[in-house]
């Protein structure tokens, strides 16, 4: 018998017993039928290769069920591990959007209301550079960069609320 032949008449004997069989532990059909499916094509490959195993029945079942205990040991590790895994983050709303334009606006119109030294020394901060790069980069101390600094960030805080003060009065 010509090896597919062969594999075609074990699939029709076998197939739906060993489908009960790997669902009963994993109690997914679906999941079921792909692991069958990847049984068979393991014997289909051993068969290509005129190695039959001496019982294909109890082959097919040992091989079916390794794979459903395979399965089952990947489902464990995810449950285990799915808290842990980064979510996607949500989309954001129209809403959310909207107000980050707005919030974005409002930041550059009160940056452009900075002097352009307060307004470079927030920004360079803001885009990492340190105490130490900023004095370094401005031939001035590290406590004079510092102080420069905090007082560009207060006035920014007051230019930010400005508008908001300006609105409930």
């Amino acid at each position: 018998m010509l090896p597919d032949d062969r594999l075609v008449q074990l699939h029709v004997e076998h197939r739906a017993r060993l489908e009960r069989i790997v669902d009963r532990r994993l109690r997914d059909p679906e999941v079921a039928a792909d692991l069958v499916s990847e049984a068979f094509l393991r014997l289909h490959r051993r068969l290509a290769t005129a190695d039959e195993p001496q019982d294909p029945a109890a082959w097919l079942t040992r091989v079916a069920i390794n794979l459903a205990l395979s399965e089952g040991r990947h489902r464990q590790v995810v449950r285990r591990t799915a808290d842990r895994l980064p979510r996607p983050p949500l989309a954001t709303s129209a809403e959310d959007t909207v107000l980050e334009r707005e919030a974005s606006a409002d930041l550059a119109s009160a940056l452009g209301r900075l002097s352009a030294p307060d307004r470079r020394l927030l920004l360079a901060a803001a885009a990492g550079a340190s105490g130490a790069e900023l004095a370094e980069g401005s031939g001035r101390t590290n406590g004079c960069v510092r102080t420069r600094l905090c007082r560009a960030r207060q006035r920014l805080r007051v230019e930010l609320a400005a508008p908001i003060a300006g609105a409930s009065g």
